[in-house]
């Protein structure tokens, strides 16, 4: 077993001192690469760097050495070479910017001829829901006006999959499908004692919106709208009822309510957020709100449940939920590079 081991090891550390040595031979061309471009030995430039712009640079150097390619291309009079490794060099690193101070002006006016546009992203987000009952219709066993009911807002958690779809310039499509929670509780005055009641509610959630990106900076504020369907996954009830010096006259476990419910849900939402850069990826942070556009429980079940309504004094009203949802998240953006129109002609 020792055996086996040293083995591994001893493969790793081979493998490992061959990639350094040819990070090393790469860096050492990179250098030599230099001097030649600055003796005007064009042709010379691109040999030294070729095979390792593939493999053996840094991240910075391959960016450096597409850079001088570039250059000793472009004083070559050879425009198709350096337009193809300029585009490979925003596939590198969409969010690449030239020294205009410095560069040539024939540098510039190529990197101007491309434009890297970020075509898909997808990613994860997470958050909070702080969810509000918005009652319809009031229907209790001792209180039909509802004015002594008491609502209460539950928080949940949110997780899922976030993807975003370029439309056109700032405008994108997108498409979330998140795992999330809703709750709610009631406290209900009835003759000599108060019935409790807590409900969470799981969701399978699709929201699909637009969202519009301001400005073209690293950091860019966004708001958007769209309307999110949501599929229940699970409903469970905890009751119980105290008598008003606080005695608790009957609890039972919790149980599922999700026949009571309707089990699609439709919402409209609106979000607003800001997103950051760094380099392909992005983070976010965002608010938004749900408004319930249906009933969220089954009028016609309300009395289906007989324990629920004869032993605990618990009797649905007509409800939709809003929801308050914080989160953040992440995106892995995927570009295309494509060309100006205005240098199409040239």
């Amino acid at each position: 077993m020792n055996k086996i081991r040293s083995l591994i090891l001893l493969i790793a550390l081979l493998g490992l001192t061959g990639s350094l040595s040819a990070q090393n031979i790469c860096s050492q061309n990179l250098l030599a690469a230099q001097r030649k471009y600055d003796q005007g030995q064009l042709m010379e430039v691109n040999k030294l760097l070729e095979k390792c712009l593939e493999t053996g640079f840094t991240k910075a150097e391959k960016l450096q050495a597409y850079r001088l390619s570039i250059l000793s291309l472009l004083f070559q009079d050879e425009q198709e070479q350096a337009g193809e490794l300029m585009v490979k060099l925003l596939k590198q690193e969409p969010s690449y910017l030239p020294n205009r101070a410095v560069d040539p002006s024939e540098y510039i006016i190529l990197y101007d001829s491309y434009r890297a546009v970020p075509r898909f992203a997808i990613g994860i987000r997470g958050g909070f829901n702080n969810t509000r009952n918005r009652i319809l219709n009031t229907y209790s066993l001792s209180n039909t006006t509802g004015n002594e009911v008491k609502y209460d807002n539950l928080t949940s958690l949110s997780l899922g999959i976030t993807t975003s779809t370029a439309l056109y310039k700032n405008l994108h499509l997108n498409l979330d499908i998140l795992y999330a929670g809703r709750g709610y509780s009631i406290n209900d005055p009835f003759l000599d004692f108060v019935v409790s009641y807590e409900e969470r509610q799981n969701y399978l959630e699709l929201p699909l919106g637009l969202t519009y990106l301001f400005g073209k900076r690293k950091t860019r504020p966004y708001l958007q709208a769209g309307v999110a369907t949501a599929f229940l996954l699970e409903a469970n009830a905890l009751v119980q009822r105290n008598q008003l010096d606080g005695t608790r006259e009957a609890v039972g476990p919790e149980f599922s309510v999700l026949n009571l419910r309707n089990s699609i849900q439709t919402s409209a939402f609106g979000s607003i957020g800001v997103r950051r850069k760094f380099g392909k990826a992005e983070v976010f942070a965002e608010a938004r709100y749900y408004y319930g556009l249906m009933v969220n429980n089954n009028p016609d079940k309300r009395l289906s449940d007989k324990d629920l309504v004869f032993r605990y004094g618990h009797l649905d009203s007509d409800y939709s939920l809003n929801n308050l949802m914080i989160s953040v998240g992440f995106l892995q953006n995927f570009y295309s590079i494509r060309r100006n129109k205005k240098f199409n002609d040239r």
